[in-house]
């Protein structure tokens, strides 16, 4: 049974636990993997376990075997990360409020955001010229939106890619999107 405390995801379930607290299935966990990227804004990532799992990983994950440590400055960083999200527990909320805002905005501006429901929020351009195109004009006024095209993504579905973060304000969101609706309009 997993028994190494909350999981570094910051934005979902209690305290930003990730989706094992969202859904309450702490004790029915064995082991949980969790990026430092996202939410943490670092880099890497981080497995949870028992100790027989770890030393089980670290000796026949070939993922693990051949990929590089995280650097100690990263390791660092989601150590403060961790800090201030344990004493903003709520900051995961405020994001995920952020984000549904920006989403809500693109959308009356017409623009498809798929599926989205955290604090990534694409936008649908279809074509891999278009997406940059719109990353551009939108780098011209100071947003950064980055175009993610195949292979990343299927053929046909290249996207902008915005990362809500706790310091973009309501004026930075709704500048945004505007600054999006006009680049995705210029480019109909």
């Amino acid at each position: 049974m997993w028994v190494a405390g909350p999981i570094p995801g910051g934005l979902l379930g209690a305290g930003g636990g990730g989706l094992i607290a969202a859904y309450g299935i702490q004790d029915h966990v064995n082991l949980a993997m969790s990026t430092l990227s996202k939410a943490l804004g670092g880099y890497g990532g981080c497995v949870c376990c028992s100790g027989p799992m770890r030393l089980w990983l670290v000796n026949q994950a070939r993922s693990f075997i051949y990929s590089t440590a995280v650097p100690p400055a990263m390791v660092g960083a989601a150590s403060a990360a961790l800090d201030v999200l344990g004493r903003h527990p709520d900051l995961g909320a405020q994001v995920l409020a952020k984000a549904e805002r920006l989403r809500g905005l693109l959308r009356v501006g017409g623009l498809d955001t798929g599926l989205s429901a955290s604090q990534i929020v694409p936008v649908m351009a279809g074509d891999n010229h278009r997406a940059v195109r719109m990353q551009q004009r939108l780098l011209e006024e100071g947003i950064l939106a980055v175009a993610i095209r195949p292979p990343t993504v299927p053929v046909g579905t290249a996207r902008l890619r915005f990362s809500v973060t706790a310091r973009h304000t309501e004026e930075d969101i709704v500048r945004a999107a505007e600054a999006c609706v006009r680049a995705a309009r210029e480019e109909w």
